[in-house]
Parts: structure tokens; sequence; C-alpha cells
């Protein structure tokens, strides 16, 4: 098939053609993406985000010359911008550590934060500071906890959400260092 006529059929939504499309470029573009970012989880993420915008952008594909160069170009600047993003936030977490910790010691700084979680977790509500514990400190999937509490996974979802939001309200102040806190913890 012509690629004119792949574009036309993309472009009036023809779901089997973008399927095929998909299928075709899908692991390759995740292949190149990884080969930028060193992170097949983020190469995928990157790769469904260009097809996602391709598909919501649809009637805007008929100037597109190249699909496969469109695609590759797409992905390289996604990733490129991944990059830039994950780079800022680490700059930013950095300098928040070092502009709100000055004349405090790194241990002062975790006893400080853990005390700060536990406060906080303290005022969730009791299922949802359960399920919290339960899926990042014990590192239970939500099925297993839905299990042990005998919940349906779809409410241990919501309650894990609900807690994470009220978390990151209660820690808006201390969130770039429990995140790293979490990401250190994680790595252990």
């Amino acid at each position: 098939m012509e690629e004119s006529s792949i574009l036309k059929l993309i472009q009036e939504g023809d779901t089997d053609t973008f399927e095929m499309i998909f299928n075709k470029y899908y692991k390759p573009l995740v292949a190149y993406s990884n080969t930028i970012l060193k992170s097949h989880d983020e190469a995928e993420d990157i790769v469904q985000q260009v097809f996602i915008t391709v598909w919501n952008k649809k009637q805007d594909i008929g100037s597109v010359q190249s699909l496969k160069s469109y695609l590759y170009r797409s992905v390289y600047n996604s990733s490129l911008n991944r990059i830039k993003q994950l780079n800022v936030r680490q700059e930013y977490a950095k300098d928040y550590v070092l502009t709100h910790s000055e004349g405090v010691g790194t241990a002062d700084r975790h006893k400080e934060l853990q005390q700060r979680i536990e406060t906080a977790l303290e005022q969730l509500p009791e299922q949802c500071g359960k399920i919290f514990r339960m899926s990042r400190f014990e590192q239970l999937k939500y099925q297993e906890i839905a299990d042990q509490m005998g919940l349906s996974v779809k409410t241990v979802e919501n309650q894990m959400g609900k807690a994470l939001k009220l978390m990151r309200e209660k820690l808006k102040d201390y969130l770039p260092l429990f995140i790293l806190f979490i990401a250190q913890y994680f790595d252990n």
C-alpha cells in the first residue's frame, strides 16, 4: 500500500491502518528511543505517547511527506524533551535539598522527613494509611492488598489514589525531598 494511501486512511480514522502502522513501527521506535534514554520503560512511554498524538492529530497528518521519518523525528524530539524534563527535576530536587538543609546533616534531614511522613500517615483515614503502608513500605501489589484486606482491587486503587493525594498535600513543602527519600528507599 502506498504511503499516501496509508496517510489518507489514518486521516480518515481507519483503525485497522493505524494498528498496522503501530505494529510495524512500535518495536523499532522503542529500540531507537531506548538508545537515547537508556530506559526501556521510558522509551515505551515516549513511543506510546507519540502514537497517541498521531491519532489525536490525525487530521493534520496529510501534510506529512514520510510517515517513517515523521515517527522517528517525533520519537527523537520527545526523547530529548524527556531528558530535559528529568534533568530539570533532578536539578530542582538538588537545589531544594541544598537550600532547605543548610546547617542540617543528611541524617537530620532523613529523620525530620521520616517524622513528617509518619505524622502525615497518622492523619490519613485508617484504611488509606494501611493501604499506603502495605503498598509503599511492604511493596505489596494491589491484588495482594485486596486479598489480604478482603477488598476489590478497584477499592484498593481508589484508596491508594486518595492516600497519595493527601500525602502530597501534607508533604508539599517537602515533596522533592520526599521523592528523593522514596527513590533511595526503593534503591536499597
